[in-house]
């Protein structure tokens, strides 16, 4: 999910920074349209939904997941355990939320 998060709000924002779209904003400053162009940046919230995604996804990118749920034993599951808390300690490095780290230690 954050995955494709940040890439499409990046995506949106090479858009929201193009050519085409900033001469649309100098129209309308020109225009004395200030209003629609600082509201525009402000009630999109993109920078800071980008922001987080970008944030959240230093921990889920590399979550070692794959061999946790194609284990087949005991000590696959353990060593696929062992890796996943491993990786969270990159927690300490974003602002994941700690419900939703408790929640995601209680899935597994």
């Amino acid at each position: 999910f954050w995955n494709s998060l940040e890439r499409s709000l990046t995506e949106i924002k090479k858009r929201r920074d193009s050519d085409d779209v900033n001469l649309t904003f100098e129209v309308l400053k020109f225009a004395k349209r200030y209003h629609m162009t600082v509201g525009f940046d402000t009630e999109t919230g993109l920078t800071k939904a980008l922001e987080t995604a970008v944030n959240y996804n230093i921990l889920m990118r590399d979550m070692p997941i794959s061999p946790l749920l194609t284990a087949n034993d005991l000590e696959a599951i353990r060593s696929a355990l062992l890796d996943v808390f491993a990786h969270l300690r990159k927690i300490r490095n974003t602002n994941y939320p700690v419900q939703r780290a408790l929640a995601l230690v209680q899935a597994l």
